[in-house]
């Protein structure tokens, strides 16, 4: 027996060795939009190993310290974005970063690779938020440290349309250049971020498609496609933030009430109101319409019987875009920042709010309408090249030579 047990212990250890481990850093909970970057990454690296043995492990991104599965992961689970900074900023010291790298970091061995599935994170005085220190050095480090490949994907810029910077500020390029040293590749999501890059710390990044627009591509086990509503995603500023840009809301608000209007007078699609929080369910409410439905999807499920329904849309949110461009459902974006770098990478029509009139919203929805085919040719092109650029990235890792740019 104790023969038969050595021998068992042995050939575990082996399988064990050969199977590829992915430590996947994501952010899951609050706004369901955050969950589909994560779950597109998942789903492409389902494709990528496809008939090979493989596990994904998970690490909420908003609890840092969850890497190192010891008390301090622990103790600092209780600290939120936010809170706990004067302990946060010690951690961070130089004697005690460097002491937790070496001392207790040895969990993550067992890992081929990690992947940190980005965000809007090119933002303005981003280099004096603490939590995007732990965010973007400190959990990248503990793989960089140990020699772990770490992959930075998906980096957006949020900028105000109005006031789009030629470059970051000093302490902002400190920032990137030490996520850069963190990290063996980073990757951005739309034209600005790349720019901003470039000029700030002379990095030019992969301009990837953010992995969201491959988050449904398993939709269809939730039901069949038809093509039965238009959906709209309503926000009172267009955006979830003007950035100081003056949006005006009563403006934008009379807009959306009669573009609806409109809708119903000329198509028999069912309008539906999609939410990613109770404040859009809220607002929502308030539109002096009839006739119309607001859904506040809990789950992916929820949210892929609605997206399987649709026709197309009219959307602020990008990552309530881009689930929709993933089964092939175009939409106009309407925003106040340069996230919409980030749809318009993947093929989709966007305006900045306070240029937007019922006037022009009409016509571009008229011709999306009347030329969906070609939209949905474009997001067929552009999901099949996000999983392209995803997986040369990854064979330069896995199959390939990794310093090949």
């Amino acid at each position: 027996m104790a023969t038969l047990d050595f021998i068992t212990n042995i050939y575990n250890n082996l399988e064990d060795k050969l199977k590829v481990k992915i430590a996947l850093l994501a952010h899951y909970g609050g706004n369901i939009g955050h969950e589909f970057m994560a779950e597109g990454m998942k789903n492409i690296l389902n494709k990528y190993f496809q008939g090979k043995d493989y596990e994904i492990d998970i690490y909420e991104q908003h609890q840092p310290f969850s890497i190192l599965n010891n008390k301090l992961s622990k103790l600092m689970s209780f600290f939120r974005p936010g809170r706990g900074n004067l302990l946060k900023k010690v951690l961070l010291s130089p004697k005690i970063y460097n002491y937790i790298l070496k001392k207790h970091t040895q969990n993550i061995l067992k890992y081929d690779m990690a992947i940190a599935v980005g965000g809007p994170n090119i933002v303005n005085n981003v280099g004096n938020s603490i939590d995007m220190q732990l965010l973007q050095h400190f959990m990248n480090d503990v793989f960089k440290y140990n020699n772990i490949p770490i992959l930075n994907i998906s980096n957006g810029s949020c900028f105000p349309l109005a006031n789009i910077p030629n470059e970051l500020n000093e302490k902002d390029k400190f920032f990137w250049e030490k996520a850069l040293k963190s990290s063996d590749e980073i990757t951005v999501r739309d034209k600005v971020a790349y720019d901003l890059l470039k000029n700030s710390i002379g990095y030019e990044p992969k301009l990837i498609s953010c992995p969201a627009i491959y988050s449904a591509i398993n939709f269809e086990k939730y039901g069949e496609k038809s093509e039965e509503c238009i959906v709209i995603n309503y926000l009172l500023k267009g955006a979830n933030e003007d950035w100081g840009q003056n949006v005006d809301t009563d403006k934008w608000k009379n807009t959306i009430e009669e573009f609806v209007k409109y809708l119903q007078k000329t198509y028999t699609y069912k309008i539906v109101f999609i939410c990613h929080n109770a404040g859009e369910v809220k607002i929502a409410k308030a539109l002096q319409l009839e006739n119309y439905d607001i859904v506040y999807p809990k789950n992916e499920e929820e949210y892929a019987k609605v997206v399987l329904k649709s026709k197309v849309a009219l959307v602020s949110r990008i990552h309530a875009a881009i689930p929709f461009a993933s089964v092939g459902v175009p939409s106009i974006v309407i925003g106040a920042d340069t996230r919409l770098g980030t749809v318009q990478n993947i093929g989709l029509e966007t305006h900045f709010v306070k240029n937007i009139s019922l006037e022009i919203l009409i016509e571009r929805f008229e011709l999306l309408i009347e030329n969906i085919d070609e939209h949905k040719e474009t997001l067929r092109k552009s999901k099949e090249k996000a999983f392209n650029d995803y997986s040369d990235l990854l064979d330069r890792y896995f199959m390939g030579d990794k310093n090949e740019k």
